[in-house]
């Protein structure tokens, strides 16, 4: 009888142990969905405090995201994600932009930093996009751990704990 109490037990534990982990899985495949949308109405709703206007240069970058979940670790209210990802990697094209822009405006008598903001943000979206477009992107892998946090019903990624996830959303432009 005892045998039979351990291995009921055992199961139990076990498959609450597996929901754990598949519900850590479904919100990680959650975030990607929208990261990988590209949308930015639905990335403000998924991070309000991040100011999505100065990255909307990133947003075809993001949807060319590619991931592959090798295991998933959930423990109270903390979950851990391994994942290998595939990004665009801007950061590779930096100085090329950097040149692009000082030729296009070194004779223009730019003095407002805002205006130089704009002129910036304007130039590195139409330029990231056409190497998108044109299949001239080159592209990084790497592999990292995810932590989510349980709150309330939901599993959060905090950008302090994320960090490696946090550089490759910035697909190689924090280097």
């Amino acid at each position: 009888m005892k045998k039979y109490i351990l291995v009921l037990l055992s199961m139990i534990l076990l498959t609450i142990s597996c929901g754990q982990n598949s519900a850590a899985k479904r919100a990680f495949e959650g975030h990607m969905k929208i990261i990988q949308s590209g949308d930015m109405e639905k990335l403000k709703k998924w991070d309000p405090v991040s100011e999505i206007d100065k990255i909307k240069f990133l947003l075809p970058g993001l949807k060319k995201i590619t991931y592959k979940i090798n295991k998933v670790e959930a423990k109270d209210k903390t979950a851990v994600v391994n994942v290998t990802m595939k990004y665009p990697n801007f950061g590779a094209y930096e100085d090329e932009f950097h040149k692009f822009l000082t030729e296009k405006y070194k004779s223009s008598n730019i003095i407002d930093r805002d205006q130089a903001m704009k002129i910036t943000l304007d130039e590195a979206e139409k330029f990231f996009s056409e190497k998108i477009k044109n299949n001239n992107m080159k592209y990084l892998e790497k592999t990292i751990d995810v932590t989510l946090d349980k709150k309330g019903s939901a599993w959060d990624i905090e950008a302090r704990k994320n960090l490696e996830f946090s550089s490759v959303l910035a697909l190689g432009l924090d280097k």
